[in-house]
């Protein structure tokens, strides 16, 4: 019952009393007991928690949820679920004591040193959350149709949904005011979210599902009176049983998975460009170098943010933001079925640029990558080398940049590193054009290494080795156990999805430059704005047409669609 569980409480949290395995045993069970009761109103399945996170995540957000991860610093900044925030219950020291504790002498020993480390601190901690609970809700929105009478949701959880979320989402509970919350302990914590995010590209899929967000009060009054809660909730958990799958089962949102066009082209051609401008138009983009924050090349770093996310947490940002975008095309499908106006040739589509398996540090997910790499359509995009030249010097030698007092040197150093591959002397004399200020003639040295790198990448090289290792491994894995491997670990080793691969008849009709491709290599011409009748309106005649190539972009996508065979 809550009563002897909080009572137990007020003992343990004294700093100046005595802490027992065999009470901390009974603390812990009362807790989950407690939880129990509460049935599904204190629960959250990761389904939950991804709809969350793509609320907290959007850029035109008004989340109606909060998602706190209580693990350790140390596991946070590796990865966590986008858009939560970070109160932790221990240091990294301290998880580092209570896991050294738990393996070698036991669990009981490591609830006592939990506690001991954590209970000068918990009423910081559950202020802090109800803290940032309540000024969401003050902040939901200003329209009343914004702003739900119910409070916002509270998704609390840990590495597996044990002992440290439970506990918080308990004292949650205990500590508001009856009805002013609604907490909930997700299951299967943040290795859930992981499991969801590392199978999302496990293969082509033609629908995807996810469960809509059940709607329950909070339960804070139901706990804080001393009712027969556990016999009500069985009872009703009983009753409820042979509908709660059918309750389920209609609340399923079903999305059809998206269609992939791939943005290409070799450096400078306004690849970046293209793909911000096609956002700007309404359509679907995942912008990887930007989640990655970083360019790719060994000038990716410049105007970017001086720290990459790790291959997990990178993983995470693009799952959440293709399940984001996938609902959206789906909505805007949905809505349009019965709409007179015919939705844009683009809907239905998620336009990714054309990169390799890893942007910067970041690894690309091997599912993903084959995903790309399978896409229906590679739209390779193809500009004039002084269009190109004059993107690469605004994209990187731009007058904002060159004000870092650091990117000289910083500029200087990448092309070092470039050593190896471009040969001394020609490293060397970049280096002293570079000091020159002659970006333009560094840009144009460089062209020629980056264009090999792209021509192999789009050609047949990358796919032959990815044939030989399905070859060997395909079969032993199922053609997926590349998804099994944490993200942070080299991609260069994902196994090929053997059901999207195409029929072999079909891959001999395509040319040997394609063939690496499941999909149509189709070539698109981007213009500089010289050739517009207003001259480019003050910019220089050699930049790039942005909004001529988005258009270019879009009609190459709907002649595409245009030959496309209907399915019978």
């Amino acid at each position: 019952a809550m009563s002897s569980t909080a009572d137990l409480f007020s003992g343990l949290k004294d700093d100046s009393s005595a802490v027992s395995a065999d009470v901390m045993e009974l603390f812990a069970s009362g807790v989950k007991l407690d939880l129990a009761a509460g049935g599904a109103e204190c629960r959250a399945e990761v389904d939950d928690l991804v709809r969350a996170s793509v609320s907290c995540s959007a850029a035109d957000r008004n989340p109606d949820a909060l998602i706190v991860d209580v693990r350790s610093p140390g596991e946070f900044s590796k990865g966590h679920v986008p858009g939560a925030v970070n109160v932790p219950l221990f240091t990294d020291d301290e998880r580092a004591k209570v896991g050294t504790a738990f393996a070698k002498q036991g669990r009981g020993v490591a609830l006592v040193l939990g506690m001991k480390a954590v209970r000068p601190k918990l009423s910081k901690i559950v202020e802090e959350i109800l803290h940032r609970a309540r000024a969401k809700d003050a902040n939901c929105g200003t329209s009343p149709h914004e702003c739900s009478s119910k409070p916002s949701v509270v998704y609390v959880h840990c590495w597996r949904g044990g002992m440290r979320s439970s506990s918080v989402t308990w004292l949650l509970l205990h500590a508001a005011p009856p009805g002013s919350l609604d907490a909930r302990v997700v299951r299967g914590g943040y290795k859930a979210f992981r499991r969801f995010v590392l199978t999302r590209w496990e293969s082509p899929r033609s629908g995807s599902t996810l469960t809509r967000s059940s709607s329950s009060s909070s339960i804070a009054s139901t706990l804080s009176n001393n009712s027969s809660v556990l016999e009500d909730n069985a009872n009703n958990a009983n009753n409820g049983a042979g509908s709660s799958g059918a309750n389920n089962v209609s609340g399923h949102l079903v999305c059809k998975e998206p269609r992939v066009c791939i943005v290409g082209g070799r450096t400078g051609v306004g690849k970046t460009a293209a793909l911000l401008g096609l956002r700007n138009a309404g359509c679907a983009v995942i912008d990887l170098e930007g989640l990655a924050s970083h360019s790719g090349s060994a000038f990716g770093w410049v105007g970017r943010p001086p720290c990459q996310p790790t291959s997990e947490h990178f993983a995470n940002l693009v799952a959440m933001e293709w399940v984001r975008l996938a609902e959206q095309i789906n909505k805007a499908e949905t809505l349009t079925e019965t709409d007179e106006a015919s939705p844009s040739s683009a809907w239905g589509w998620i336009f990714l640029e054309d990169e390799g398996p890893h942007v910067g540090k970041c690894s690309v997910d091997p599912g993903l990558f084959q995903r790309m790499r399978m896409a229906p359509l590679v739209v390779n995009v193809v500009a004039p080398r002084g269009t190109r030249l004059r993107t690469l010097v605004e994209d990187y030698a731009h007058d904002s940049h060159r004000s870092d007092p650091s990117w000289r040197d910083a500029m200087d150093e990448s092309v070092g590193k470039l050593r190896k591959r471009l040969g001394n002397e020609r490293a060397e004399a970049l280096r002293l054009k570079l000091r020159d200020g002659d970006f333009s003639a560094v840009a144009d040295g460089l062209l020629e290494y980056y264009d090999g790198l792209y021509d192999k990448h789009l050609g047949t090289k990358r796919v032959e080795k990815r044939e030989k290792q399905k070859g060997f491994k395909g079969h032993e894995r199922g053609g997926d156990g590349g998804d099994e491997k944490q993200s942070g670990e080299n991609a260069e080793g994902d196994a090929v999805d053997l059901q999207a691969t195409p029929a072999t008849s079909e891959k001999e009709t395509l040319s040997s430059e394609a063939s690496a491709r499941a999909g149509k290599v189709v070539e698109c011409r981007a213009k500089a704005v010289g050739h517009r009748d207003d001259g480019g309106a003050g910019k220089h005649p050699d930049s790039l047409d942005v909004d001529d190539l988005v258009g270019a972009i879009l009609k190459t996508l709907a002649a595409f669609e245009a030959e496309e065979t209907p399915v019978a």
